[in-house]
């Protein structure tokens, strides 16, 4: 069994089973950034976060692409490098059917031919609404 949330935040809810979890969170409510970079100056509210900035000053990168050996300073864009190596394409335009490897591709794809998008603003509400017209050959 997992453990229970012990700590919650008093401006939003959100609970934590640690404390430091919980009073790192309440900086995104006060806008705390106690790290900052002796580089740039720019601040941050963990640690964490500063130490992968630094990587940008550097030029450090520790994660490597065991397939064909590029290095990347965060293991994030490591596992999106990754994807060009699988034959998996999980994200499908809703127009066509057409697979990709990433959702990027799959907006760029949607200027395609044989749709139009037209975008319209409701006046009674400010909700937009997409409509989807297909063209005749």
């Amino acid at each position: 069994m997992g453990r229970k949330p012990l700590h919650s935040c008093k401006t939003c809810g959100k609970t934590f089973t640690q404390r430091g979890h919980l009073l790192c969170h309440i900086r995104i409510h006060t806008g705390e950034k106690p790290y900052s970079c002796e580089t740039c100056g720019k601040k941050f509210i963990q640690c964490n976060h500063l130490l992968r900035h630094m990587r940008t000053h550097t030029g450090e990168k520790p994660f490597s692409c065991k397939t064909c050996g590029k290095s990347f300073n965060q293991t994030e864009i490591l596992n999106v490098h990754m994807k060009t190596h699988t034959y998996q394409k999980p994200c499908i335009c809703s127009i066509c059917g057409k697979e990709f490897k990433f959702h990027v591709d799959d907006m760029g794809h949607k200027k395609h031919k044989r749709y139009i998008i037209i975008k319209l603003l409701r006046r009674d509400t400010n909700k937009h609404k997409l409509l989807l017209y297909t063209l005749k050959k």
